[in-house]
């Protein structure tokens, strides 16, 4: 919703980067307690690209909007995501 709201609202932008930062920072905290654990099989800045590309509102809306996904189906498709490994070490 609210990446639709960005062309119509006049401060739709400025929300959109506001929303993003905070959570992709969060997303880099996630990254930096796994390397802390020794859990992180890279480094941590690539390991926040991953996980916004698992969870970022960009993956959700593609699986829902443009492939026609339920909700549901696009949450577990990507917890299933994140599950295979692609942040862990070989």
């Amino acid at each position: 919703m609210l990446y639709a709201a960005i062309p119509a609202h006049e401060d739709g932008a400025a929300l959109w980067e506001r929303s993003t930062t905070a959570y992709r920072q969060a997303l880099r905290n996630v990254a930096e307690h796994l390397c802390d654990k020794g859990l992180l099989g890279m480094e941590v800045d690539k390991a926040t690209d991953v996980l916004w590309f698992c969870f970022g509102f960009g993956a959700w809306r593609t699986l829902v909007k443009e492939c026609g996904w339920s909700w549901s189906a696009g949450r577990h498709r990507r917890k299933y995501s994140t599950r295979s490994g692609a942040l862990l070490p070989p």
